[in-house]
C-alpha cells in the first residue's frame, strides 16, 4: 500500500525529487515523515541530496500527479522538464521542423513564432514558473548552507558552488526567454525580470538586463572559484549536480547575451581545456584499472619479467597525474598502452596453435583500450550433416 509522505517547503520538495530518483519504491516506506527545510537544511548531506532534486527537477516529466495527465495539454513526448521549454522556444529548430510533433501538432504556429509572442499563451507562464521555481529552490540552499553541519569536509563549498551555478543557468535561461535582444536592450538598461536572491513569494520590481548579468557573472565567478579551492570535496555526488565546466559555461551563454565577446570566448575557452583535462585524466584512469586488472588475470602465463615494463609505465604515468602537465599525462597514457601491446603479444603468440606464429593478439582480448570494433562474428569449425 502506498503511503504518502509529507513534505514542507522547497527543500523538502528537493528531498523528495532526490529520494524519487534513486528508488521507485520509496512511497512505501514506513513510517511517515514530515520533512521541513530546517531538517533539511541540518547537515550538508541533506543539503547535497536537495542539490540532487534540482538536477531530478531540471529533467523531470510536467505531469499531473493527481490525474496523470500532462499539464494544460502539453506533449507528453515533449514535456520532460527543461527540454520541453527549449524544445518551445528555440533550441530545438533545425531544417528538420516541420517533421517534429510540435510544428505539426501546433499547425506552424510554433515555427512562426507566433506562440511565444502570445502574452496569454500558457507554456510563456509556465517558463517564468519552472525557472523561478529553480531559483527558490537554490536560494533555499544558499540560506541553508553556511549554518548546516558538515557532514564532508569541504562539502560546504561545493553544495554552494553548485547552487550558485543553478540560480545562474535559470537567470540566463529567463533573460534568453524574457529579455530583449541586447540591440533593442538600451546597453542593457532596459528592464525585463526580477531578481530574487532570497526565499520568499513578496512583490519585486522588474530590474534591469545589467543588474540580472552582473548577478549571472558574479554567481558564475564565485562558483567557478569555490570549486577550484583546494579544500573543496571534489568528487562529483550525482551526474545532475552543477561542475566548474558548467559554470563557466552559463558565464560564457549569459557573456554572449550581452554580446561581451571577450568573456565569452574567456569561458568557452576555459570550458573546453577543463574538458581536455577532464577527458584526459578519465582516459588515464582507465588504461591503468584495465592493464592492471588485465595483468592480474594474466597469472603466470606471463613471467614477471615480461609484465615489469608495463608496470612501470604505469607508475610513471601514476606520478605524472599527480602534476598539471596534460602532454606529459598523454604521453605516459601512451607509453603504457605501447607496453601493454608488446606484452600481450607475446602471450598470444605463445598460445597460439602451431603453424599459427603470426596469431593477432586482439583477436580473443581487447587489452586496456576502451571500446572496441568487435562485430560478433567468430570462426569456428563445422561439421555438415545430410539427411539420409
Amino acid at each position: 500500500m502506498k503511503r504518502n509522505i509529507i513534505i514542507n517547503g522547497a527543500l523538502g520538495l528537493l528531498l523528495a525529487g532526490s529520494m524519487a530518483s534513486c528508488a521507485s519504491d520509496y512511497l512505501d516506506t514506513e513510517p511517515l515523515s514530515n520533512v521541513t527545510d530546517a531538517q533539511v537544511g541540518a547537515t550538508t548531506e541533506n543539503l547535497a541530496k536537495a542539490i540532487n532534486g534540482m538536477g531530478f527537477f531540471l529533467n523531470m516529466y510536467q505531469v499531473d500527479q493527481s490525474t496523470g495527465g500532462v499539464y494544460q495539454g502539453g506533449y507528453p513526448c515533449g514535456s520532460c522538464g527543461e527540454g520541453y521549454f527549449m524544445s518551445y522556444f528555440g533550441d530545438c529548430y533545425s531544417s528538420d521542423t516541420y517533421q517534429n510533433h510540435f510544428a505539426i501538432f501546433q499547425s506552424g504556429q510554433v515555427v512562426r513564432m507566433e506562440l511565444v509572442a502570445n502574452n496569454n499563451w500558457y507554456s510563456n507562464s509556465k517558463a517564468w514558473g519552472f525557472y523561478y521555481t529553480l531559483i527558490r529552490q537554490a536560494n533555499a540552499v544558499l540560506d541553508k548552507i553556511d549554518d548546516a553541519e558538515e557532514t564532508i569536509a569541504g562539502q560546504r563549498n561545493q553544495i554552494k558552488a553548485e547552487a550558485l551555478a543553478f540560480r545562474a543557468h535559470a537567470y540566463t535561461r529567463l533573460l534568453q526567454l524574457f529579455a530583449p535582444r541586447w540591440s533593442d536592450s538600451n546597453n542593457g538598461e532596459r528592464k525585463c525580470i526580477v531578481l530574487r536572491l532570497q526565499q520568499g513569494t513578496d512583490d519585486l520590481p522588474l530590474v534591469t538586463m545589467n543588474q540580472v548579468l552582473d548577478q549571472i557573472y558574479t554567481d558564475c565567478k564565485d562558483a567557478a572559484a569555490l570549486f577550484q579551492a583546494e579544500d573543496t570535496y571534489k568528487e562529483r555526488p550525482d551526474w545532475s549536480a552543477p561542475t566548474y565546466e558548467v559554470a563557466c559555461g552559463v558565464l560564457a551563454r549569459a557573456a554572449l547575451l550581452k554580446e561581451d565577446w571577450a568573456t565569452a570566448e574567456q569561458y568557452a575557452a576555459e570550458d573546453k581545456a577543463r574538458k581536455d583535462e577532464v577527458d584526459t585524466r578519465n582516459a588515464a584512469d582507465q588504461i591503468i584499472y584495465q592493464s592492471e586488472k588485465t595483468l592480474n588475470e594474466m597469472g603466470d602465463k606471463v613471467t614477471e619479467a615480461e609484465k615489469a615494463p608495463v608496470k612501470e609505465a604505469i607508475e610513471k604515468l601514476k606520478t605524472a597525474q599527480k602534476g598539471t602537465d596534460l602532454a606529459a599525462i598523454k604521453a605516459a597514457t601512451e607509453e603504457v598502452q605501447k607496453a601493454f601491446y608488446a606484452v600481450s603479444e607475446k602471450l598470444y603468440k605463445n598460445a597460439a596453435p602451431q603453424g599459427e606464429p603470426n596469431a593477432n593478439p586482439n583477436a580473443s582480448q581487447a587489452g586496456p583500450q576502451a571500446g572496441g570494433n568487435d562485430d560478433g562474428v567468430v570462426d569456428a569449425d563445422y561439421e555438415e550433416v545430410k539427411d539420409n
